[in-house]
């Protein structure tokens, strides 16, 4: 399509297909490029002051050199305020030569993530800090945060061909694994509160309390080194998640009455997992806790646990594998193991295959086969 030069002054162009077309010196003023597609368009010396660019789709290929434009706007219809998002912000300014360009292209190499229903600050911090590590950005890569409504959209600043699609997908992932943690370590502190208000009854009652136990589950973390479990043992807890570790003696009896001569191999089983877990990164580590702790409450209950509640947790466990990488030389051993829980807990292993494939994709030398003819392909 060869449009150079021609007059389209207000033109509508919402939607339009003008993928690779010729706009060279042409007229846009005011024009609505609202949804434009403009992959490889040469606007070079177009006319676009007071043109609407709202959701256009640019990118590398997109020529916008020397560009006749005074100021833009980035929304079609005015908010409650009047507002249409006009470019640069302040209605005294212009864009000077060049600015048009390079505002635009410095657009292109930015990601915006959208954070739905708020973010947890100390999360989202966390979650911000180490993917900016990991993607070697500076300080100043978030270049701003707007609400809308109840999400928040993230703008972040990325080198030239970055994987956007990956970086997002990171982002989400981190997040994901470290909000779960967080969650736990809430619901720890709970626990914790439930706990010294419980002992301050105790303390109230005197010697009337003297025979008084205060009665918890292997999954119960408290301050108070003496809070017993439901059997009389003693759950050894320290003051948080991070180093804990699950006494399994403790759910034994549950175990053995479940799963008969598979017992012994259930508890090694999660014993290794445990073990493994400390080799991992403190958001893995503090995730998989969280997982395992989830697991043992289940087996310890007097009615075996149902497939689907043991088949989310063990997904739980491989989709941290997963997240992992190639990073970790133990990820391997890990996944492994949660191939034998599975198995010793009776749940198929085809329900979960989708993580066992992601897993395999990143590490071939895994033990696991995809099945040739697995019934999940063919649904």
């Amino acid at each position: 399509m060869n449009l150079a030069g021609a007059t389209l002054h207000r033109i509508n162009l919402i939607g339009a297909d003008l993928n690779g077309a010729t706009l060279a010196g042409a007229e846009l003023h005011g024009a609505n490029l609202t949804n434009a597609q403009c992959v490889g368009t040469d606007f070079t010396g177009a006319h676009l002051t007071g043109a609407c660019l709202e959701a256009w789709n640019i990118d590398e290929t997109t020529i916008l050199k020397d560009i006749d434009c005074q100021y833009v706007f980035l929304k079609a219809e005015p908010d409650a305020q009047g507002n249409r998002e006009r470019r640069p912000h302040n209605p005294d300014k212009i864009f000077q030569p060049g600015d048009f360009e390079k505002f635009f292209k410095e657009m292109l190499d930015t990601v915006q993530i959208l954070i739905r229903q708020g973010i947890h600050p100390q999360v989202f911090r966390d979650t911000l800090a180490q993917l900016m590590a990991d993607y070697h950005l500076p300080d100043d890569a978030v270049q701003g945060y707007e609400r809308k409504g109840e999400d928040m959209l993230v703008t972040v600043a990325v080198p030239p061909g970055t994987n956007k699609g990956k970086f997002e997908q990171d982002f989400d992932e981190l997040q994901a694994l470290k909000l779960e943690a967080a969650r736990a370590r809430g619901l720890l502190e709970g626990e914790r509160k439930r706990a010294d208000d419980l002992k301050a009854i105790m303390l109230s009652l005197g010697p009337a309390a003297s025979n008084v136990t205060v009665t918890t589950t292997a999954m119960t973390h408290s301050n108070n080194p003496n809070i017993s479990a439901a059997d009389g043992s003693f759950v050894n807890t320290g003051n948080n998640l991070q180093g804990n570790v699950i006494n399994l003696g403790e759910i034994s009896g549950q175990v053995s009455l479940h799963y008969g001569q598979d017992a012994d191999k259930i508890l090694q089983t999660l014993e290794s997992l445990q073990s493994y877990a400390q080799t991992f990164p403190e958001t893995e580590k503090e995730a998989v806790q969280v997982h395992l702790e989830d697991l043992t409450h289940d087996l310890q209950q007097f009615k075996k646990p149902s497939p689907a509640r043991l088949k989310t947790r063990l997904m739980g466990l491989l989709r941290i594998a997963v997240a992992l990488g190639t990073g970790i030389a133990t990820a391997t051993d890990f996944a492994n193991n949660v191939l034998e829980l599975a198995d010793k807990l009776a749940v198929p292993i085809e329900v979960l295959e989708p993580q066992l494939r992601e897993f395999k994709a990143i590490h071939p030398n895994f033990d696991w086969q995809p099945p040739d003819n697995s019934e999940l392909e063919h649904k």
